[in-house]
């Protein structure tokens, strides 16, 4: 799977991102003010302006809004990731709500140490560029799984991806169950049932979604979400 897809998934990760991120991670923590909060903390709401720019370094965090429908649509992001960045960098209010989803670690960095880092180094400035192209990416994405692309798709496309990233070890050990389907999907947790069901009688998943899938099924699950089939 190529990064552009991995971008694409309800499941945020800055897998590819990590290996370049590593050679700033002592320039940053140098700067840095360091805060845990532990699992089931809220970090943040919808409107909230944050002063700082936020690392996430340990951990993962579950953020949520409505969307088209008024149902509640939520992305997971996992360490590292710069999470809030951009409407931190410019001061704008945010759009969502943020849970710490499993104990957390943050690095807070005063907006201003950060854009000299950048200045400093064209590496860095590389890397946070990156990262913005890879973002810009996921979100237009995300908008076009609202509007273009059915439920069942929707729910296939989660679940791809919760596997590949588990195959990957990206992700900690997590619970697929029914209900951060539906968040992850942005559906109706009554449409997560048929949707499961439905992909069950095609042969694509097990009994249980989180369960292991043969190479054979997983291919045809990736094959599934994407390709519209």
């Amino acid at each position: 799977m190529n990064e552009e897809r991995l971008t694409g998934s309800p499941f945020l990760t800055l897998h590819p991102l990590d290996a370049n991120f590593s050679p700033w991670a002592g320039a940053l923590a140098s700067i840095a003010t360091v805060s845990y909060f532990p699992k089931g903390t809220h970090l943040s709401a919808a409107g909230d302006i944050l002063r700082d720019i936020v690392f996430l370094v340990e951990g993962g965090i579950l953020d949520s809004v409505a969307n088209i429908n008024g149902l509640e649509k939520c992305t997971l992001t996992f360490a590292p990731y710069p999470h809030w960045l951009f409407p931190a960098w410019h001061g704008m209010p945010l759009l969502y709500s943020s849970l710490a989803y499993t104990d957390v670690t943050l690095w807070h960095l005063p907006v201003e140490d950060f854009i000299n880092i950048m200045k400093e180094s064209k590496a860095f400035l590389s890397f946070i560029m990156r990262f913005s192209a890879l973002e810009s990416r996921r979100l237009y994405h995300q908008q076009y799984l609202q509007y273009a692309v059915p439920t069942t798709l929707k729910i296939a496309q989660v679940l791809a991806f919760y596997h590949y990233l588990r195959s990957q070890a990206i992700i900690p050990e997590l619970r697929l169950t029914q209900n951060l389907i539906a968040q992850l999907s942005g559906v109706h947790r009554t449409s997560v049932a048929q949707g499961l069901t439905d992909l069950r009688c095609k042969q694509l998943i097990q009994k249980r979604p989180e369960a292991p899938l043969s190479g054979q099924a997983y291919k045809a699950l990736e094959a599934y979400a994407f390709s519209g089939q």
